[in-house]
């Protein structure tokens, strides 16, 4: 309760508000608007429209309704990822290409007016993924059972945490990695799409690839260590 207010004084207020009418705020909030320009949106549209964060997928149309009154039929569009991380993602790249973003707000808008469906399951869409998935889950049920054939609560929890962060890895951020002139094997996509039997399709790359992934030495090493760990029951 606040100090010195009683029945009599909220009471009091309640009648003046119905006798002469709601008070004014003695320091108003002050209301700031930001001016739209298409080039911004436009650049956070086609950013959205990625086909890391959506999917055009060929079955199913969406009617648009413009300010205008006027009904679009547009394909259907389905978000890969939450509004949240691509509102994060794409701050993170304005501010690393020192390029202005709109707010957090205005960003939400945006994307609430961009008529999307959520993602509620991968098979159809991402059969790839989606198998990733299932075969992280079906080691997480295999690491869990560990712990009933004497592997210590501590070696268990270590392999459930390293499957979860190669999960997290592969399900959202390794595709941000991927890049034509990258240090390392795992990324430089040059090299991995090079195919040397066919001369059309092989490429060399002009530089070296000396660098290391931490998250990519785990997605390579974890079934090692299951197999550790396995091979002491």
């Amino acid at each position: 309760m606040i100090p010195g207010l009683s029945l009599d004084y909220i009471d009091g207020a309640r009648k003046h508000s119905l006798v002469v009418g709601a008070g004014n705020l003695v320091n108003p909030p002050k209301i700031y608007r930001t001016k739209l320009t298409k080039p911004r949106v436009t650049h956070f549209i086609e950013f959205v429209m990625n086909s890391l964060y959506s999917t055009i997928i060929g079955f199913g149309q969406t009617m648009l309704k413009l300010s205008t009154n006027e009904k679009i039929e547009i394909p259907r569009v389905i978000r890969n990822v939450i509004n949240a991380r691509i509102i994060s993602n794409y701050q993170n790249y304005c501010e690393e290409n020192n390029l202005e973003s709109y707010s957090r707000p205005i960003l939400y808008r945006i994307l609430k007016v961009c008529a999307a469906a959520k993602q509620k399951a991968l098979q159809g869409l991402d059969n790839t993924t989606s198998g990733g998935m299932g075969a992280i889950d079906t080691l997480l049920k295999l690491v869990t059972k560990l712990e009933t054939f004497g592997i210590s609560h501590e070696s268990v929890e270590k392999l459930k945490d390293s499957l979860h962060v190669i999960n997290q890895f592969l399900k959202f951020e390794y595709k941000l990695h991927l890049n034509k002139l990258d240090g390392c094997t795992d990324h430089c996509t040059t090299y991995a799409l090079s195919d040397p039997s066919i001369p059309c399709f092989a490429s060399s790359c002009e530089h070296q690839h000396d660098a290391n992934c931490d998250k990519c030495s785990l997605v390579d090493n974890v079934l090692d260590l299951i197999t550790t760990e396995l091979s002491k029951v």
